[in-house]
């Protein structure tokens, strides 16, 4: 009885320690799920052409960041017709299966945000699209310190405002916390979606990440200033 007892209570640290360790891992990232599909958000995707016709070059650069499996890229044709799209992911079996698909010849894919703008001098249009987020994950708990801190949030919508070029645009679509919030925001002008209430569907957090009272949000299109 006695072995049997050592047994499962070393069985139960050893389930903790890998627990821990997993939270340690997926913490460096943003959403960690792949679910994807085609058009998921037209109202959002056409107004942003709408802005963006009168870019100077008739070619806008977009950048679908978080891009999964390509659906989205594939998606930004529909609404952008010349434009040059650029898909990053850092899931390596995703950008395999991109590039497999891929027969665009104006759509590239990459696994890190270090070789973006190796050919690019920034973006038009930079699409974080139910990427800055942890879903479901986030449905049932009222603190996200844990799971996706405010801080991780922040950290990545910095080095994605980085991309953007003067008056392009940032377009942030169900996260789990408020573009506005954020310092990097007072850059930029908050645009509302016509006839677009909310801006998703995920939970919403304060910077302290406490779930928010008020869980409606209807910004998610952001205009860089020069």
């Amino acid at each position: 009885m006695g072995d049997l007892r050592r047994n499962i209570s070393n069985w139960l640290r050893r389930r903790s320690s890998l627990r821990a360790l997993r939270r340690t891992y997926y913490r460096r990232y943003d959403q960690i799920s792949n679910d994807t599909s085609l058009d998921r958000y037209p109202q959002v995707f056409a107004y942003a052409s709408e802005l963006l016709s009168g870019t100077s070059s008739g070619s806008p650069a977009l950048l679908s960041f978080g891009c999964s499996t390509g659906e989205e890229c594939i998606s930004l044709r529909r609404y952008f017709p010349s434009a040059w799209i650029d898909g990053v992911d850092v899931n390596k079996k995703n950008i395999r299966i991109c590039k497999a698909r891929n027969q665009d010849p104006r759509v590239q894919f990459f696994v890190s945000e270090a070789n973006l703008l190796k050919n690019r001098t920034g973006y038009d249009a930079v699409f974080a699209m139910s990427v800055l987020c942890r879903w479901p994950q986030t449905k049932l708990i009222d603190s996200s310190a844990d799971l996706y801190p405010f801080s991780k949030f922040d950290e990545t919508v910095r080095r994605l405002d980085a991309l953007v070029r003067p008056n392009g645009l940032l377009v942030i679509c169900n996260a789990n916390f408020r573009f506005t919030d954020t310092v990097t925001s007072e850059r930029y002008e908050a645009l509302r979606v016509p006839d677009l209430t909310n801006c998703g569907f995920v939970h919403l957090f304060s910077k302290e990440n406490r779930k928010l009272p008020d869980q409606s949000y209807p910004y998610c299109i952001f205009r860089k200033r020069r």
